[in-house]
């Protein structure tokens, strides 16, 4: 077929850049198999997103017989959206239409993420190999609360056995962790059971010493935790459940099995294109390859940003390419090496770092190592290498600082200072410019621990930098947040002194009076505890039992205990106690329970950085209702075992990428930030042992690093039983004749897995160094309260030193130089020091406020009130005014909360301030705006009504139906299924019958489901998540649409409410696409009246909003609405 249209003609016609060479070759190659190897930062979107259109302009392929295929939904929805807008210009344009059948079939792009297509075969083909259409997909907190519960049935001996000195939360996250790694190596458990053992067996034959036996012993838990796992595997079958990796494996098991499913899936699609490569499994490669081996598949990678082996993603995807994918032939190679990402000195540190993962770096390793390198596990054989990026056409600039310091303190000030400097640089030349967009960078701070995030975002705040902590990890870490994880262990579990003392911290008891505390626990015999088993614990609770003096005279016995002290004690014994009286609640309302009990709310409020504590608060009972919702019977327990393993593991929740947060200085870990960028990046913690980490560092010698890898810990497969062994290091296990030819042995493999580690870190590296466009800052500290040793720059610092436009950054007193290392006093004085903070603890900046207005209140006390208002208007005339203004505000707060507190004992109105509120909420707000703010500061745990229920079941049968039939990427797991009375199962399938025939769906497609928007009214943020966004097939025109499962109202008020609402989504939806309002249609649908539809032009004739709905909305907002005004 002649080619209609090159890439430059469409490029010209959809007024976008024109491809570049490289570009070019790609977009316009034969359909036949094409590897691709493309730099960070090189355009794989824009290329792939090219092809897709040139092949559909040109007729060499059908929109819907194109496959994409990305591993986040982000990436999917940005790629699928690309091609259709091109694909409507085109056709706007009079260059392209659909074929007839296929616009009145409504076919469109498949693009999906890799689970979400192998869900899709198993929803289509389960049923040939026995597994159900219906079947549930699960997340990671299902799975945790069914292993969990079949470990606690384990046989745990105290005379030893496979499980002896294991908790029951590591036994867990190991069981999971080897679940996954069987599915994504295809392996069933019989099958790396009885590897496990042949490993076990070789080791054995003869005569071991202490470190094999070691080995062997963890081994040995592995091969009897295959028993776990075959249990859940069995529970998961029983009850109609999957997780992801089983996704994909059942997948595989269709097509593999049945050799005409492969055919007819292969039949679907011309052309197959395949995002981040590098990132697949290897039961992912065997699976694509089962169905579209020899066809026209285009896979794209970098093998420089693989950073997810310990996901599972194979370490030779790329290489294995042409012998999966080439059907016999030789495959094109082609590559994208431009950078349009980074400016140049970004771009030469990104590359120096890389230098050491391409082909000529494996011989110099082998020349500098001090033990034989095994080069050709290294390569792969096949190696592909990553083009080394180029800077775009006059790219000369950029900016990369470098410095080191002399404690992490000083590090983390510095990193603040820094980013601060970009943001008033950025804020002075946009006042001096009108036109200017640039009012605030996008900024970033990198971390490849958890443990620096706290430390960077609360030097951020000391300069009233706006920083975000993104991820459920830096929810963790939330100081609030850790009180509350210290509230609900101790109430859960009597073990849990270590909670305890963060509770007794808060409360400032004395180590005097800890001490006194632990020797009652130890010398006395707490009721109804063994003096053996007793805990401080214990003794807090004993204490609530005891009258004043008697508690007092009970303490007296192992000296004094401060009257203070008993009487803070008594008051965390009846906070404990009342917690757990909460124990026949549900998860969310124990937490809830938690978080009021212990005033942390109250807390969140009159604390500096209001906003965030309240927000991490908030978010913290989102993830328990989503821990709940997972399980009819999730406990507290579970909650907690989960939260504890997760923080403890790098990357333990680390979820879905987060989206950045605009405004703020955005702080992630590494992983996470994988395919997003910023104007400038921080990437901290550059030590030795720090980043690269323990295990990938060198020594103080420069010898190579040594790691255990999976010879240690039970939660990793052995290397030996992964299907990518061959281009992993090789395992040879040789008897030994002596203990110390045993650890030559084991020592000489554990340092083959230390030059494996180091190249992945340094791979991490490199993903990190890409990420900023314009300005990068890369530090490190010798000193850490975390570290009992000096530390020394990294290895990726050290090697990037000499780098073309890299500055080093002026450490204190010093011009443009390293900070020199510290001397052995300035070390002992900073240990000294951090001991000294650790108790007794230094009282925050807030704490020290408190204590100094406790006194002042205390010197106040019997003042009259003509008094303290004569004091008051003295203080402020002698104020500076910014202090001036601080007083004022105080007097507002204080006033807010009398009023609160005034509130809850009688009714009569209150003022809050309102920052966020929902479009949902809006109806109480104009109904009762007292109550709702009530409500919203201290919320009651609502009665979900049977309708309620049945509603919310609905929406969310609906949401997946969209998803499904849309192809928009329904690879998300859905709560357990629920039991339903006949008359509810009735009422729900009338439902979905009247959802399918609705008229709606022979005019338009769905484009969202339940998308959020937020739009700012009178001042506050109004956040709105929309049912389903559908257009018009003919002329384009957006709906949104509202569910609703009731009837038609029949009074003005709930019509109102229902006016409103849509009212908010047309303004939210309008500004994020900045469309007119005019072109914008919204509708209600009512499932009630069979399908009815009431639109809001409707409503709006009808004069349901009034005369001007926007003031009315604003006045709610903003508390001049009083109760029953609407």
């Amino acid at each position: 077929m002649s080619i209609k249209y090159t890439p430059e003609e469409l490029a010209a016609e959809l007024g976008i850049f024109a491809p570049t060479p490289e570009q070019k070759l790609i977009i316009e190659a034969p359909q036949e198999p094409a590897l691709v190897v493309a730099g960070a930062g090189s355009g794989k979107t824009e290329t792939m997103a090219s092809r897709f259109v040139y092949l559909v302009a040109n007729r060499l392929a059908s929109p819907h017989q194109i496959l994409g295929l990305t591993f986040t939904r982000k990436a999917a929805t940005e790629l699928r959206e690309r091609v259709m807008n091109r694909l409507r210009a085109l056709e706007e344009k009079g260059l392209w239409a659909p074929a007839s059948e296929d616009r009145i079939l409504g076919l469109q792009p498949v693009v999906s993420t890799y689970n979400s297509y192998s869900a899709n075969l198993v929803k289509e083909y389960g049923y040939r190999i026995g597994v159900s259409p219906d079947t549930t997909l699960i997340g990671d907190a299902h799975r945790w609360m069914i292993m969990e519960e079949l470990v606690r049935a384990l046989p745990y001996e105290a005379d030893g056995g496979d499980f002896v000195d294991r908790t029951v939360n590591s036994l867990t996250a190991a069981a999971l962790s080897l679940a996954s790694s069987l599915g994504d190596h295809s392996l069933q458990p019989a099958q790396a059971r009885q590897g496990i053992n042949q490993l076990i067996d070789e080791m054995t034959a003869g005569k071991i010493y202490s470190p094999a036996k070691k080995i062997v012993q963890d081994l040995t838990t592995r091969a009897a935790l295959m028993d776990v796992v075959t249990s859940y595997q069995d529970y998961k079958l029983e009850h109609g459940l999957i997780d992801f990796s089983d996704q994909i494996s059942l997948a595989h098991q269709i097509v593999t099995q049945d050799a005409s499913i492969a055919a007819r899936e292969a039949g679907l699609y011309t052309d197959i294109l395949l995002d981040e490569f590098q990132d697949t499994s290897v039961i992912q490669l065997d699976l694509l390859a089962s169905i579209f081996a020899g066809k026209s598949v285009t896979a794209v990678g970098d093998p420089l940003q693989a950073i997810y082996g310990w996901r599972g993603a194979s370490s030779a995807a790329l290489e294995t390419f042409q012998a999966r994918f080439g059907g016999g032939k030789e495959v094109s190679n082609f590559t994208l090496s431009t950078s349009w990402r980074n400016d140049e000195a970004i771009l030469n540190v990104a590359n120096q770092v890389a230098r050491e993962l391409r082909p000529d770096s494996y011989e110099r390793a082998q020349k500098e190592a001090d033990f034989e390198v095994d080069v050709d596990a290294l390569r792969g054989g096949g190696y592909v290498q990553s083009p080394q990026l180029q800077p775009r056409a006059a790219n000369t600039g950029g900016l990369v600082e470098v410095g080191y310091f002399e404690t992490e303190e000083a590090e983390a000030a510095r990193v603040a200072a820094w980013l601060k400097g970009k943001y008033d640089t950025y804020q002075a030349e946009a006042a001096g410019d009108e036109t200017s967009s640039k009012r605030v960078p996008s900024t970033a701070i990198l971390c490849r621990k958890r443990a620096d995030m706290g430390r960077m975002q609360a030097a951020c705040q000391e300069l009233n930098l706006p920083a975000a902590v993104l991820g459920t990890g830096g929810l963790l870490g939330e100081p609030i947040i850790q009180d509350l994880l210290a509230a609900l262990q101790v109430a859960e579990d009597n073990s849990r002194a270590t909670a305890l003392l963060r509770l007794l911290t808060k409360w400032n008891l004395g180590a005097a009076d800890i001490y006194r505390l632990a020797r009652w626990a130890r010398k006395d015999r707490v009721k109804g505890v063994s003096a053996a088993s007793a805990t401080i614990i214990d003794v807090i609770d004993s204490l609530t039992g005891l009258a004043a003096g008697e508690s007092a005279d009970k303490a007296n016995e192992h000296g004094r205990l401060s009257d203070e002290a008993r009487q803070r004690c008594l008051i965390i014994a009846q906070q404990i106690r009342e917690l757990r009286r909460t124990a026949g609640l549900s998860l969310v309302d124990r937490v809830r329970a938690g978080i009021r009990i212990f005033n942390l709310d109250v807390e969140a409020m009159v604390n500096p950085n209001e906003s965030s504590s309240m927000r991490a608060l908030d978010q913290f009972l989102e993830l328990a209702q989503e821990f709940m919702e997972n399980g009819s019977h999730a406990s507290l327990s579970q909650f907690l075992g989960w939260l504890e393993v997760a923080e403890k593991e790098e990357r333990g929740l680390e979820g879905v990428t987060p989206d950045p947060v605009p405004g703020a200085v955005n702080i992630l870990t590494i992983h996470a930030a994988k395919g997003l960028e910023w104007d400038f990046v921080v990437v901290p913690a550059l030590n030795e042992g720090d980043f690269p980490g323990k295990a990938a560092a060198r020594k103080a010698d420069s010898s190579m690093p040594k790691q255990s890898g999976w010879l240690s810990g039970i939660t990793e497969m052995p290397f030996p039983l992964r299907g990518d062994y061959q281009y992993l290091p090789q395992w040879q296990w040789v008897e030994p004749a002596t203990a110390a030819e045993e650890k030559n042995t084991i020592d000489s493999y554990r340092q083959r897995l230390g030059v494996h580690a180091l190249r992945e870190e340094r791979r991490l590296a490199y993903v990190a160094f890409t990420r900023a466009r314009t300005g990068m800052l890369l530090t490190g500290s010798y000193l850490s309260a975390r570290r009992k040793t000096v530390s020394r720059p990294s290895t990726f610092m050290t090697q990037v030193l000499n780098t073309a436009g890299l500055r080093i950054l002026a450490a204190e007193n010093q011009e443009g130089s390293f900070a020199e290392p510290p001397t052995e006093e300035r070390v002992e004085a900073y240990q000294q020091a951090k001991l000294q903070e650790i108790w007794p603890p230094e009282a925050t900046p807030l704490q020290q406020q408190s204590q100094q207005v406790a006194e002042k209140v205390q010197q106040l006390i019997g003042h009259t009130d003509e008094e303290l208002n004569q004091l008051l208007e003295a203080a402020l005339e002698a104020a500076p005014e910014e202090a001036a203004e601080k007083i004022q505000r105080a007097r507002h707060d204080v006033k807010l909360l009398l009023a609160e507190q005034a509130a809850q004992r009688e009714e009569q109105t209150v003022t809050l301030p309102l920052q966020t509120t929902t479009a949902t909420s809006l109806p109480s707000l104009l109904a009762d705006r007292q109550r709702a703010l009530l409500n919203l500061r201290r919320p009651m745990p609502s009665i979900t009504t049977e309708s309620t229920h049945l509603g919310n079941l609905f929406h969310a049968w609906v949401e997946r139906e969209l998803r499904s039939s849309a192809s928009l990427l329904d690879d998300e797991p859905t709560s357990l299924p629920v039991v339903l009375t006949e008359a509810e199962g009735r009422k729900l399938a009338a439902w979905k019958k009247i959802f399918h025939q609705l008229p709606l769906w022979q005019t338009h497609e769905a484009v969202e489901v339940e998308h959020e928007y937020v739009t700012q009214v009178g001042g506050v943020n109004v956040i709105c998540r929309i049912d389903a966004v559908v257009k018009n097939r003919e002329n384009g025109k957006i709906m949104l649409v509202d569910w609703k499962t009731g009837r038609v109202p029949k009074d003005q008020e709930h019509l109102f409410n229902y006016a409103v609402q849509l009212h908010l989504y047309r303004l939210a939806y309008a500004k994020k696409h900045q469309i007119p309002l005019s072109e914008l249609e919204a509708t209600l649908v009512f499932f009630g009246e069979n399908g009815r539809t009431v639109s809001y032009q409707e409503l709006v004739e009808k004069g349901v909003l009034g005369e001007d709905p926007q003031a009315r909305i604003e006045a709610a907002l903003n508390g001049t609405t009083t109760a029953g005004e609407a």
